[in-house]
């Protein structure tokens, strides 16, 4: 015990100089002294014994369920009216009877899982109640106040935190505009040039409708989605570790800064990150409600063993949301790549059988199907940016490796270059994908410390289901979303799996505690409150100081979006004339969203200048640093001017402003 102990304590001090010292090898040795420390903790936990993978060629575990017959019926309605969205998604002038029968479609398939499972609206209701019954009102209450905290911290000054708005904001927004103007689109298939679902688009289109056709409206569906991540990333760790588990990585959710970013983003990249862990929570609550009873024979799951215990419901909705996801961002493609072999591992368990595994196939079917149809009509739109950021070319191979570097023979040595700036991601390196910032570290030093020690954590039992599936989600996305793209140093590319990352830290306290639990801790016990609310406090003092103070203040790549809000705050009462070149120009799609209707002269030089008619409109001149010369040449011209700086809050210089008034 004491040698644990002092093995879990030297891997903080190993991990804390690592983190320091920004050492991978450090955290990495942190984690398996912690894996060391923690081996045979609970060792009165054995793990299940099952059914050999032989039995997958077996005729018995083949044997075909006999449904009701009004389960056959709602099965029927699901592929029928999945088959007319199909068929009726071509023609443009037919698409909303297609999306209706969408919709149908998955009604029938959520109908289906009760009706397979024996389970009445009576059952349902009575379950609704005795989960809000009084004896969960705190967990409910708790769960509920992080997820306004989180809701709070996502919409606060939305409109202008974060300062900058990236191009593909500004191409969303004015996408979801002309649905808005009447500009319908197939509410099933992706734009021809754009790479994102229209289903996406009508949901951007909504929210603006509801709140507003500006920046707020524009971000207010990627807030909801992020605060709706939080209740699902409790119930994950509460369903595999416990409530304090749950409750530690609902909370590094809710106060990560790199999440709260990218709920403020105007894209379709954080509507996966919830998407992905209601997946994979739905299928831990089939292994825990899996469990096979007493007596039960252990080398084949009877198609109905697990009846009336809601398997065949948990199944397809699990199903339905990883196809739903699959109309977001491209890293949802990863979760039936992690749902896969977790699939196998429930068969292999005796918590499923192979029909109801099949029935995860269906959910998945069903929802993608129309979407998958376009796909094969047109397969450059499945595949989009991907050949594009993949790591398997030879011109990225040689920036990375050297001039000599070339295909296949340099893999290794890239794939490892590709590893280490990866799992450098969670140490202190920040993300320099181009939508958030490479100054600022994406985790802060607890978070972080908890991710790597957690891993270790997670790593001294992967045969358990829940240990196994986190790992998996991890290492997978990880795989898939940054080791095989190029840089590896993209934030947006990991948010999928940091989830993942949070859960680990969950580990960590769950095993730790059961370390403790053969000690006296009864009588430090009073200690569990006040230590966890003054670490929670100082994840989110330090998450808020470095979001909402440090980085924002910098106003890092916020030009475009500051020149946008100049020009629209004064509209039709200057002529209004860019000096910015390369930087960008009056075509940025941020400026001509936030913008719009406003027109502009783009001058590359000073002697592109013509002063304008003489109508009443005065000028108003945009000018970076770099065209200092060019802009003195010009003042010239209009004596009357008066010029004034726009600086970021840390005193940066973004561009200058030099305005001639409008004649009286």
């Amino acid at each position: 015990m004491i040698i644990r102990l002092a093995s879990l304590l030297f891997a903080v001090v190993l991990v804390s100089v690592g983190l320091f010292e920004q050492s991978l090898a450090l955290v990495a040795l942190s984690s398996a002294v912690v894996m060391l420390a923690l081996l045979g903790v609970c060792g009165d936990e054995q793990p299940e014994r099952g059914q050999p993978w032989r039995l997958l060629l077996d005729r018995t575990s083949w044997t075909v369920p006999a449904p009701s017959s009004t389960a056959l019926t709602a099965a029927a309605m699901a592929l029928g009216f999945c088959l007319l969205s199909i068929g009726l998604a071509s023609p443009t002038t037919l698409s909303i009877l297609s999306a209706l029968c969408w919709l149908l479609a998955i009604a029938a398939v959520v109908a289906l899982g009760p009706l397979l499972d024996g389970i009445s609206v009576a059952d349902i209701r009575n379950a609704l109640r005795a989960a809000a019954s009084r004896d969960h009102r705190p967990e409910i209450g708790t769960v509920l106040v992080m997820t306004l905290v989180a809701f709070a911290l996502r919409v606060y000054h939305l409109d202008t935190v974060p300062l900058m708005m990236h191009g593909d904001e500004g191409i969303v927004g004015r996408m979801g505009l002309k649905i808005l103007n009447g500009q319908l689109a197939p509410l099933l298939a992706v734009d021809a040039e754009w790479p994102q679902a229209y289903l996406y688009t009508y949901m951007v289109a909504l929210s603006m409708w509801l709140f507003g056709t500006d920046v707020f409206g524009l971000r207010l569906l990627g807030v909801f989605f992020g605060a709706l991540g939080v209740p699902v990333v409790y119930a994950i760790g509460r369903v595999g570790w416990g409530a304090p588990a749950g409750a530690l990585a609902a909370w590094l959710y809710v106060v990560s800064h790199l999440q709260n970013h990218y709920s403020r983003l105007g894209t379709f990249v954080i509507e996966s990150v919830p998407l992905i862990t209601l997946t994979l929570f739905l299928l831990a609550l089939a292994h825990e409600r899996g469990r096979p009873r007493d007596g039960a024979e252990v080398a084949v799951v009877a198609p109905t063993e697990t009846n009336r215990r809601g398997i065949w419901t948990l199944l397809l909705l699990a199903g339905l949301t990883c196809g739903f996801a699959q109309y977001f961002y491209y890293g949802s493609r990863v979760i039936p790549v992690i749902a896969a072999p977790l699939l196998l591992m429930l068969w292999q368990a005796r918590r499923i059988n192979v029909w109801q595994a099949a029935a995860f196939g269906f959910g998945f079917i069903v929802i993608f199907a129309p979407l998958g149809a376009h796909f094969l009509e047109f397969p450059a739109r499945f595949s989009g940016r991907l050949s594009e950021v993949s790591v398997f070319q030879d011109s990225y191979a040689r920036q990375i490796l050297g001039d000599g570097a070339t295909l296949p023979g340099a893999l290794p040595a890239l794939l490892a270059e590709q590893v280490r700036r990866s799992l450098n991601l969670f140490i202190r390196a920040g993300d320099q994908g181009g939508f958030y910032s490479g100054n600022t570290p994406n985790f802060d030093v607890v978070t972080a410390a908890l991710v790597w020690l957690g891993l270790g954590a997670a790593l001294s039992r992967p045969r358990r289901y829940h240990e196994a599936s986190v790992l998996l989600w991890f290492s997978l996305g990880l795989l898939f979303s940054s080791v095989l793209t190029l840089g590896a140093i993209s934030g947006q590319r990991i948010l999928i799996m940091t989830p993942a990352a949070f859960l680990f830290g969950g580990v960590l306290l769950a095993r730790v505690w059961e370390l403790l639990r053969v000690w006296p801790v009864g009588r430090v016990e009073w200690l569990a409150v006040p230590a966890g609310t003054t670490v929670a406090l100082w994840l989110l003092a330090a998450n808020v100081t470095t979001y909402f103070y440090e980085y924002n203040s910098r106003g890092e790549l916020a030009e475009q979006a500051e020149v946008a809000r100049e020009i629209a705050h004064d509209a039709g009462v200057y002529h209004v004339y860019f000096l910015t070149s390369p930087a960008f120009d009056p075509n940025h799609d941020a400026i001509r969203f936030i913008a719009r209707g406003v027109p502009a002269t783009n001058l590359k030089a000073a002697a592109d200048f013509t002063p304008p008619p003489s109508d009443g409109q005065g000028i108003k001149l945009i000018v970076l640093d770099n065209h200092t010369a060019d802009f003195r040449a010009i003042a010239a011209q209009l004596p009357a001017g008066e010029e004034r700086r726009v600086n970021a809050g840390n005193g940066r210089l973004m561009f200058t402003v030099y305005t001639v008034p409008p004649a009286r």
